[in-house]
């Protein structure tokens, strides 16, 4: 049986030096990446993701939906250097101010 969870991936555009443009008049102001995958093991790449050194980590941003969720949960850095769940998308689409980090 396949469990597929979405994931996106935004960092600041100084994680990667490359110049890419998307059209041919403008560039991305960030580094998006993003999967489908089956049997993703979040918990794993929470700590790979915490395991790296990034310039900028205090704006990564790690979008998670599980098959059964209807939204993004958004997951970022908290001030000890690990990787929190920060809202889930239905505190999100409630208009719910989020809390300090």
């Amino acid at each position: 049986m396949s469990i597929i969870t979405d994931m996106i991936l935004s960092v600041s555009i100084s994680e990667d030096g490359r110049d890419d443009h998307v059209t041919e008049k403008k560039a991305m102001q960030a580094c998006i990446y993003g999967g489908a995958n089956n049997h993703f093991d979040l918990d794993d790449f929470i700590v790979c993701l915490e395991s790296q050194d990034w310039q900028d980590p205090d704006n990564l941003q790690l979008f998670i939906k599980k098959e059964e969720d209807e939204r993004f949960s958004v997951y970022m850095f908290d001030r000890d250097g690990k990787i929190k769940k920060f809202r889930d998308g239905y505190d999100i689409m409630q208009g719910l101010v989020p809390p300090a980090l």
